[in-house]
């Protein structure tokens, strides 16, 4: 049986309906909702009118745009699509066209349960020969909140730190560089305007980046740029990482193992964790534990890759061994709103 008419099937029995998604969109909210990542690799498309274009390049935010703009009272519920992916090549020399089968669960509490469950969903479509082929990595932005927290990490230097979660190579950056800014014309424009204070110094940076800027970068706009400064204010005024934090943050980022074993793993490196955080790792643990799959198929390594701006928490890519990803997935929880519809929890994936 064909995978789309087996994945098919088992979204009409979990009650799932179908949508179709177009293959031409406005790009404003992909690049709003995506960011640089993303933006750097569609395909604009030229044309009449004040409304930029581009060719679908993430069938997630087409999903929850369809929902939004459906008419329907309650957006919420299971849904599925075939549809095209069109991106630009790394060195921009051709368009990527890629085609993907995936869902979408809008409306739907996180737990382990869930979030794993749809990981064994996509493993089983794959023939034996692939599966042997392919481990699934996985991860939660979630519990590296909660290790922040912890931490006792202060509040600006957690929220940058959070918003740098799905830029690997920044983020581990950041933490070995102690979090501590370097001098530069923005860092003074941001330390005048936080000693300023919330509402002038606001106001302060929108007149700046309008007049004095070198102007927005792909995907980003006012506010955000702005967001941004003051964020860089506040790392400035909180003070860096100390020693303690720096090193706990280092080892949990080092982490690669099967999901089951990570609470061992943990004690026998000597990684303390507690509260929230060691009751969620022992849910993914015993959920892991609990699924038909060899233990190495299943690895939890935090902060594996990169990710789109809008994923939120629990994240998975199933790759091969010559690192071609299978299926992959996450969850979004305040894509909805970005998006302009209402507030609600989210997850889902696709697979190529």
């Amino acid at each position: 049986m064909k995978l789309m008419e087996q994945f098919a099937k088992i979204m009409a029995v979990s009650g799932a309906d179908e949508i179709m998604l177009p293959e031409v969109m406005p790009a404003r909210p992909f690049l709003e909702a995506a960011g640089e990542y993303l933006g750097a690799r569609m395909v604009f498309l030229e044309g009449a009118g004040n409304v930029r274009r581009c060719l679908t390049p993430d069938l997630t935010i087409a999903a929850c745009l369809a929902r939004i703009n459906g008419g329907a009272h309650d957006p919420s519920g299971r849904f599925w699509y075939s549809g095209n992916v069109f991106r630009e090549s790394e060195d921009e020399s051709l368009v990527i066209k890629r085609r993907d089968i995936g869902m979408e669960l809008i409306g739907e509490e996180a737990s382990p349960e869930a979030h794993l469950g749809m990981c064994d969903l996509w493993w089983r479509l794959l023939p034996a020969h692939v599966q042997e082929q392919v481990r699934v990595y996985v991860d939660d932005r979630d519990m590296f909140a909660m290790l922040l927290e912890d931490l006792a990490v202060a509040g600006p230097l957690r929220r940058r730190l959070l918003a740098a979660y799905n830029r690997p190579e920044q983020l581990r950056a950041m933490i070995n560089g102690g979090m501590e800014p370097k001098p530069s014309t923005h860092l003074n424009i941001a330390k005048m305007a936080v000693s300023l204070g919330n509402d002038k110094g606001m106001q302060f940076l929108a007149n700046w980046v309008s007049t004095q800027s070198d102007g927005v970068t792909v995907g980003r706009g006012l506010d955000e740029i702005c967001d941004r400064l003051w964020m860089l204010g506040e790392l400035e005024a909180a003070g860096g990482l100390d020693e303690h934090q720096t090193i706990s943050l280092k080892n949990f980022l080092a982490v690669e193992c099967p999901m089951a074993n990570l609470p061992s793993l943990l004690a026998e490196r000597q990684i303390k964790v507690g509260g929230r955080l060691l009751e969620l790792i022992k849910a993914y643990a015993a959920e892991a534990s609990q699924m038909n799959w060899e233990p190495e198929r299943l690895i939890f390594r935090p902060a594996n890759a990169e990710r789109l701006d809008y994923y939120s928490g629990f994240s998975f890519q199933a790759l091969t061994k010559n690192r071609e990803r299978v299926f992959a997935g996450g969850r979004y929880d305040g894509l909805m709103e970005q998006l302009g519809g209402l507030a609600m929890p989210a997850y889902g994936g696709a697979i190529n």
